[in-house]
């Protein structure tokens, strides 16, 4: 706490005045630019992932495809490369067509199984919520407390993917009985139940799960809102996911080969849905391939070059922002959502179709803080704070070495920030003009 409230308020401050001392008209009155030790690198990660994707340079490349007769089926194949050269494409599919058939080299059909999901931790509902159902980690975080409180779920704010013992499973199914998963519920109880485990806990609280089985009808009459529903839908099926045996599917692979090149097809079919039946959410695309057998001919019916471009990494999806910010360790499982939340009140970044868009003010706070010291923004930065925590909580740190070690870094990078307050300032007054004329142009000239 001391760390946090004395690195946010220092910084927060720096960026403030640094602009006001140039420009007393660029904030409005009682704004300020913020700094937060979770904060910050959080916009990093968001910033990074969008220069990536705005310094991106396409570059077009040739793909080679087939068409062959399997005993009927019209299946397409692809070439195991690429070519970068047209010309070079075009050799080889000159090659692929003076010959009439194409002998198939591998045939494999495997049957393997897809396991079910992990018990539900706090990160893994927002990171679901939001790929899933399209609901913001914050809101899923809010929507789900109210379920915990008038008794729906169990609480949402844990760490742990590993029911313990003492918990009645058998007496939860139970309960789901009287709800709107009442027949998958009672198939369970009819079988040997053995559910699945992840890798955490916190020792304080369990995963989550119902604590009541409800109708859609009969919570909705309660809460009126759509998505509250949604949410405990999802706790349900995800509950009822990890006691369920796996889905079994067969993976399909099909290689042949014309002319020493070979041409390939991939697919899927399920042979039993297992916890797909009540989980769809992860049901893989089905693709069956004919079949076939090593040494078969097939009849060549076309082939063809395609012209494509390499794409831009996508902007970073809440649900792999949240992710990134377990694995360098911002925040915690109650508030790595308040994170992602404060930047889009700051107007740092936006939510947009479930991506993390930076504004030009959130590039500017992360590109004068990166010039004048990088650790303030560095996720590893974060990460190594935290391990220095833990070591005091182990004995083999005292608070006042891990305070004067991260203050003593942060008072370095507070001095190189100072010497560059105004080269600092006019680019975060260019950023803050920018977004201004943006709101005035939406806002037919009236601003706020």
């Amino acid at each position: 706490m001391i760390l946090d409230l004395t690195l946010g308020a220092v910084f927060t401050r720096a960026l403030t005045l640094s602009v006001e001392n140039v420009d007393r008209n660029a904030l409005a009155r009682g704004s300020f630019l913020s700094y937060g030790p979770c904060q910050t690198p959080v916009l990093n990660l968001v910033v990074q992932r969008a220069l990536e994707r705005e310094n991106f340079k396409p570059e077009k490349y040739y793909t080679l495809h087939i068409m062959v007769d399997a005993g009927g089926t019209k299946l397409t194949l692809n070439h195991d490369g690429t070519f970068k050269d047209r010309q070079e494409a075009e050799k080889v599919l000159g090659l692929v067509k003076s010959r009439a058939r194409a002998k198939v080299v591998i045939a494999n059909y495997k049957e393997d199984f897809l396991d079910p999901p992990a018990p539900l931790d706090t990160i893994e509902l927002e990171r679901r919520a939001s790929r899933f159902l399209n609901i913001r980690p914050k809101a899923t975080l809010d929507i789900a407390e109210e379920l915990y409180r008038h008794g729906y779920i169990s609480y949402p704010r844990t760490e742990t993917t590993i029911y313990p013992p003492t918990l009645n499973l058998r007496q939860v199914l139970l309960e789901l009985t009287h709800g709107e998963h009442s027949d998958y519920a009672k198939a369970l109880l009819g079988m040997s139940i053995k559910p699945t485990r992840g890798d955490s806990n916190d020792g304080a609280h369990p995963p989550i799960y119902p604590t009541r089985g409800v109708t859609k009808q009969e919570l909705l009459k309660y809460f009126k809102n759509e998505r509250y529903w949604r949410i405990y839908d999802l706790v349900v099926r995800h509950f009822l996911a990890t006691l369920s045996p796996p889905a079994r599917v067969e993976k399909q692979k099909i290689v042949v080969d014309v002319s020493s090149h070979r041409f390939s097809a991939e697919g899927l079919r399920i042979i039993d849905e297992g916890y797909l039946t009540i989980y769809p959410f992860e049901r893989p695309s089905e693709k069956v391939l004919p079949r076939v057998r090593a040494g078969d001919e097939l009849s060549i019916v076309k082939a063809w070059v395609e012209e494509r471009e390499t794409e831009p990494p996508p902007y970073l999806s809440e649900s792999e922002l949240l992710r990134l910010m377990r694995k360098y360790g911002i925040g915690t499982d109650a508030t790595m959502q308040d994170h992602i939340h404060t930047n889009v009140i700051r107007g740092y970044f936006k939510i947009r179709n479930r991506q993390c868009i930076p504004t030009p003010l959130g590039k500017a706070v992360i590109s004068v803080l990166g010039k004048t010291g990088n650790e303030l923004i560095d996720p590893w930065f974060r990460s190594r704070m935290e391990k220095a925590l833990m070591e005091i909580t182990k004995g083999s740190l005292s608070p006042d070495d891990v305070l004067f070690t991260f203050k003593n870094e942060a008072r370095k990078i507070y001095e190189k920030f100072m010497n560059r307050q105004r080269e600092v300032a006019m680019e975060l007054i260019k950023a803050l003009k920018e977004a201004l004329s943006k709101t005035s142009r939406r806002t037919g000239g009236k601003t706020t």
